[in-house]
């Protein structure tokens, strides 16, 4: 648990925390609301159907640098020195990952709760496209981190982690 916590509060101590979440949030709500003033119905479904493309791109960018920093500034030897068994460390990345990508994606729930207010939504398939959300952002965490364990350059594991992002996400297109 320390180590998800200080991997989430390293987020937060560079503005590329910020202006990942503000971009996430900024480009997926005009692309929600846009969609839903075209169609005329109150609905999140394009806001979720939207997320694995923005995902795709916003999860590799912000795990690029996990393991991959760590290897480049040589304190990945030192974590490792310590009294750590390696699934702890891969546990605590993960997990302070995730929580920072749960985060920008709670940046989208005041929309979903005045959607619920002013409008006949059905709470329960809201709440289901957030836990779909949640287990989708989990899985391109884990992507983006092995990709991150690959290389000691941010810029590779980006790439690498957008390309299989984009496959997993053709793969599930009807």
């Amino acid at each position: 648990w320390t180590l998800a916590k200080a991997e989430l509060r390293g987020y937060f101590d560079h503005p590329t925390a910020y202006i990942l979440i503000v971009s996430f949030l900024g480009l997926s709500l005009f692309l929600t609301f846009r969609t839903m003033y075209a169609s005329g119905a109150a609905s999140l479904r394009p806001f979720f159907d939207f997320l694995p493309i923005l995902f795709a791109v916003f999860i590799p960018a912000a795990t690029m640098r996990s393991l991959a920093e760590e290897r480049r500034g040589g304190t990945l030897e030192w974590l490792s020195a310590n009294p750590l068994q390696e699934i702890h460390l891969v546990l605590g990345k993960f997990l302070g990952d995730w929580a920072f990508v749960l985060v920008a994606l709670a940046g989208s729930l005041p929309t979903a709760l005045g959607l619920l207010w002013l409008s006949e939504a059905d709470p329960g398939i809201v709440v289901a496209q957030y836990v779909g959300g949640t287990l989708l952002a989990g899985q391109l965490v884990a992507v983006g981190l092995w990709a991150s364990s690959l290389t000691r350059n941010q810029i590779s594991a980006f790439i690498v982690a957008t390309g299989l992002s984009f496959v997993l996400f053709l793969i599930g297109l009807p």
